[in-house]
């Protein structure tokens, strides 16, 4: 009886790989807790957090990238792919954090947040986003679609 074994790719399965991305994601708990110990989220927490989750977030991309290169050039087990995607998505929930935090944040500032100021909150949001990406004036007349 022949038994079947997947051959391990330590680039990618391997134990330093796996701990090294387990204990960045779960050090990156400290600074949100720390965060919201007082019940009060600073302007500079935020900017820390973000900053941390934007390059938790680029880590993501490089593992999806590479992975798809070496799945093009050598090739890419499914068990390797699903190890890649599960530590991938891993990493892209430091986002969630930072959103949290970002909530938690605007909150402060506003005394009583119903549905509509939320939505008011993510149309700013998105206007100053597209106006910064795209280089365009605050006229509110050229942003009505909004």
């Amino acid at each position: 009886m022949a038994s079947f074994c997947i051959p391990a790719d330590p680039d990618i399965s391997g134990i330093g790989v796996r701990v090294a991305i387990y204990a960045q994601n779960l050090l990156s708990f400290i600074p949100a807790v720390w965060a919201l110990w007082d019940g009060n989220v600073s302007e500079y927490e935020l900017e820390s957090v973000e900053t941390q989750s934007t390059t938790i977030l680029i880590t993501a991309f490089a593992i999806l990238i590479s992975a798809m290169v070496e799945a093009r050039t050598v090739g890419l087990s499914n068990f390797h792919a699903s190890i890649v995607l599960s530590l991938s998505w891993m990493n892209n929930t430091n986002t969630f954090i930072y959103f949290l935090l970002y909530v938690q944040h605007k909150s402060q500032r506003q005394t009583k947040m119903d549905l509509s100021s939320w939505i008011k909150l993510i149309r700013e949001r998105i206007r100053s986003h597209l106006l910064f990406n795209t280089g365009g004036t605050d006229d509110p007349e050229s942003m009505q679609h909004f």
